[in-house]
C-alpha cells in the first residue's frame, strides 16, 4: 500500500548527503584527497601574483614613484594579514583540542583583520595619487584588485568555517575545514607581502 512505503532516505532527509562527510570522521584517503584539492586550489592562486610580479618588473623595472604613501595600501594590510597567520593555526589546534568557543573565537579575529585589510586596501585603490595609465600605475592598481579579491575569498572561506563550526560541522575528527581555511589564509598573506614588496620597497 502506498501509505506503507518507506520515502527513499535522501528524500526523507535531503542534506544528509551533504552533512555525512561533515559530521563523520574522514578516512586517511579522503583527507589526503581534501589536501591534495587545497594544494592545486593554492598553486591555482599563486598563478597570477606570480604573472603580476613579472609584469611588474616587465613595465616599470624598479621605478618606485616617489612620495608614495608606504602605509596605506602597504605596510598596514600587510601587518594585518601576516598577524593573522598566527590566529588561523591557533583556531586550528583549538578545533583539534575540541575548543569549539576558541576556534569560533580566533576564526572571528581573522574575519575583523580580513576586513580592516579589504577596507585598506580599497582606500588605496581608489585614492592612488599618480597616473593610473602610467606603467608602474596600472600594474598598482591591477596587483591591489588581486589583493582585494583574494583577501575577499579568504575571510569568507574563515565566515564559512565559524558557521559551519556553529551548526555542529566542525569537530576534532573533522579537521580539514579549519585546516584547509588556514591554508588559503596562510598563502594570501605570503602572496600579498610578495606584492608589497614588489610595489612598494624592491
Amino acid at each position: 500500500m502506498a501509505g506503507n512505503e518507506q520515502k527513499h532516505p535522501f528524500e526523507a532527509e535531503p542534506w544528509t548527503i551533504i552533512r555525512r562527510p561533515a559530521i563523520s570522521e574522514l578516512t586517511p584517503r579522503e583527507l589526503r584527497l581534501g589536501r591534495f584539492g587545497a594544494a592545486l586550489f593554492v598553486i591555482s592562486q599563486a598563478i597570477p601574483y606570480f604573472v603580476l610580479v613579472n609584469v611588474r618588473w616587465m613595465l616599470a623595472g624598479s621605478y618606485i614613484p616617489a612620495g608614495m604613501n608606504q602605509w596605506v595600501g602597504g605596510l598596514l594590510p600587510t601587518i594585518l594579514l601576516v598577524v593573522g597567520i598566527l590566529f588561523a593555526w591557533l583556531g586550528v589546534h583549538a578545533n583539534l583540542e575540541g575548543r569549539k568557543g576558541a576556534l569560533q573565537g580566533w576564526f572571528t579575529v581573522n574575519v575583523l583583520l580580513g576586513v580592516a585589510a579589504i577596507v585598506i586596501l580599497l582606500v588605496a585603490l581608489t585614492t592612488y595619487p599618480f597616473n593610473t595609465l602610467s606603467h608602474y600605475g596600472s600594474i598598482y592598481v591591477t596587483c591591489l584588485g588581486t589583493a582585494v579579491f583574494y583577501t575577499i575569498v579568504s575571510t569568507i572561506v574563515m565566515l564559512g568555517v565559524i558557521f559551519r563550526s556553529a551548526a555542529g560541522l566542525v569537530s576534532p575528527r573533522t579537521p580539514y575545514g579549519p585546516e584547509s581555511a588556514a591554508v588559503t589564509w596562510t598563502f594570501n598573506a605570503v602572496a600579498w607581502f610578495a606584492l608589497y614588496l614588489a610595489l612598494y620597497v624592491i
